[in-house]
């Protein structure tokens, strides 16, 4: 429901029908949502290779991709933390961007000022099972005349572990080993501790695969709700029991 759902069902339905109520006001509005399969950059920014060009000399190329987090924060909804997650008051971590482009004038909301909600606690660093975000080293950038910094992430790394996968040593590759899934990158992955599947389950719409279930948003999620400074609230505490993981070093029986 996380990718899949918001992503290609409730995102547009939100912002087309707050579109058309914009233009039945007398306003242009263009329904922006979360999805960008079509943009001509990659996770990391990079320009793919003949994917597209701009329409005349000097234009950017017409996929552009607006980051939605930034995006969110620009609005005021939020501030960026370490994670480079957009939290905000009510939610913390638990929400996802869409964006209406309209030529209506809007009265601007203040800027969240870095350092509101995230407290560099470094949750999201230790419970990345990839250890995908840097402890270290951070990404500075100036929004707004406001200095903004998060973590670096290793995008490459990130994507091996949403997955539940863990990259095959080659000492340990002896050629028995099953794979956990396709190739990533020309690396053999198998299960890590995080997922209990032997193999990776299908993809739910396009990209429901988070097998890590999103650890460093659950992590910044309970030492917010810990600090008591989020507006919605459960009634009981969001995370009850340990978290769990597969000794995959260890015969299954049943297998």
């Amino acid at each position: 429901m996380g990718y899949g759902g918001l992503t290609y069902l409730y995102i547009p339905m939100v912002v087309i029908n707050l579109s058309k109520f914009i233009e039945d006001h007398g306003f242009e509005a263009i329904p922006y949502g979360h999805q960008s399969d079509w943009r001509a950059i990659d996770n990391e920014g990079n320009i793919k290779n003949k994917y597209s060009r701009p329409v005349s000399q000097g234009k950017v190329r017409p996929d552009v991709m607006v980051h939605l987090r930034i995006a969110g924060f620009l609005a005021g909804l939020g501030e960026i933390g370490y994670s480079k997650l957009l939290l905000t008051p009510e939610f913390g971590p638990r929400q996802r961007i869409g964006i209406i482009i309209t030529e209506a004038e809007l009265e601007p909301d203040p800027l969240m000022k870095p350092g509101t909600i995230c407290d560099r606690c470094m949750a999201c660093v230790r419970e990345c099972p990839g250890n995908a975000i840097s402890d270290k080293e951070t990404v500075k950038v100036k929004l707004a005349g406001i200095e903004v910094e998060w973590g670096k992430l290793d995008c490459k790394a990130c994507n091996i572990a949403f997955k539940g996968a863990k990259l095959i040593k080659q000492e340990e590759d002896d050629g028995t080993l099953p794979d956990y899934m396709d190739p990533l990158n020309g690396y053999r992955v198998k299960p890590s501790s995080i997922s209990p599947f032997y193999k990776k389950p299908k993809n739910l719409y396009n990209t429901g695969q988070a097998i890590c279930g999103a650890r460093c948003m659950r992590a910044c999620m309970v030492h917010l709700e810990k600090k008591g400074i989020l507006k919605n609230k459960f009634q009981k505490p969001f995370r009850t029991k340990p978290l769990w993981s597969v000794d995959w070093s260890i015969p299954d029986s049943n297998h």
